[in-house]
């Protein structure tokens, strides 16, 4: 006897089970999947720098250079800026000149904020491999800043900021809060004020390790036994950053990271 299967049914099961299986994926996303077009390039990403005259005398002439170099290696524009000179204190600079770079330069996605008080000890890592494919498992193309944190809190002297409508108005936002607290570190402060103040802000975030892209040269922390390990530089972090030394201090110790850096 043959059997004779209807086989109707089966063929709207199967087409309704993989309908849903697709509305299930889709509601609940793995790994973004990561494409050509949203692979970033080094014309990509520009890096901003800052410093006010009491940085010329000793400190431009050792951390400037590594910058360019660095620049020059992987391809990425350099926009030297001009610090503030309007009450506020030489720290909202960052701030400033971040919004400037981004209206001067709608092209680019990312902006790199680098202190300069920091050397680059690790030349040959890349912003877009190093730091910006790694932070959150290529989550980065969702975020807007990327950036580290300490025992004090937000760490703004490494930061990168993606080119989008609300970096800035996250900036302007924050200039407009800047007059409330002007002096030294307020960019700091304000900026943890945004970020906790809900947790739409919280989303545009990603945090990496301090030692990823900020590694101190002495970050001292009583309420962090595990301080020396997590802020502070070892051989093969990515650069230095002399934090709270510029202009006056560190000087010795400046020097002799530099002459590390270029004695290899």
């Amino acid at each position: 006897m043959i059997l004779r299967w209807n086989i109707t049914p089966l063929i709207s099961v199967l087409c309704g089970f993989t309908f849903l299986s697709f509305l299930l994926l889709d509601a609940y996303p793995t790994e973004p999947v990561q494409t050509k077009s949203m692979q970033l390039r080094p014309e990509d990403i520009a890096i901003v720098l800052a410093w006010d005259q009491k940085m010329e005398e000793y400190w431009v002439p050792r951390t400037l250079k590594d910058k360019q170099e660095y620049a020059r290696r992987h391809g990425y524009d350099l926009l030297l800026k001009n610090t503030t000179d309007d009450g506020r204190a030489v720290s909202w600079s960052k701030i400033i000149n971040l919004r400037q770079a981004m209206l001067e330069h709608p092209d680019k996605l990312w902006f790199w904020w680098l202190d300069m008080d920091t050397l680059i000890m690790e030349p040959q890592f890349s912003i877009e491999e190093h730091v910006l494919e790694h932070a959150s498992q290529h989550q980065y193309i969702e975020k807007d800043i990327v950036m580290s944190w300490d025992c004090f809190g937000l760490n703004t002297g490494s930061m990168f900021m993606r080119n989008s409508d609300w970096s800035l108005k996250f900036l302007e936002d924050l200039l407009t809060l800047s007059w409330h607290d002007p002096i030294m570190y307020g960019e700091q402060r304000k900026m943890q004020d945004l970020f906790h103040t809900g947790q739409e802000g919280v989303d545009h975030f990603d945090f990496i390790p301090l030692r990823k892209a900020c590694a101190a040269h002495d970050h001292k922390c009583d309420l962090d036994s595990q301080a020396e390990f997590q802020y502070n530089y070892h051989k093969g972090d990515f650069l230095i950053h002399f934090a709270n030394c510029a202009p006056d201090n560190c000087h010795s110790e400046l020097d002799r990271y530099h002459s590390m850096l270029y004695s290899r």
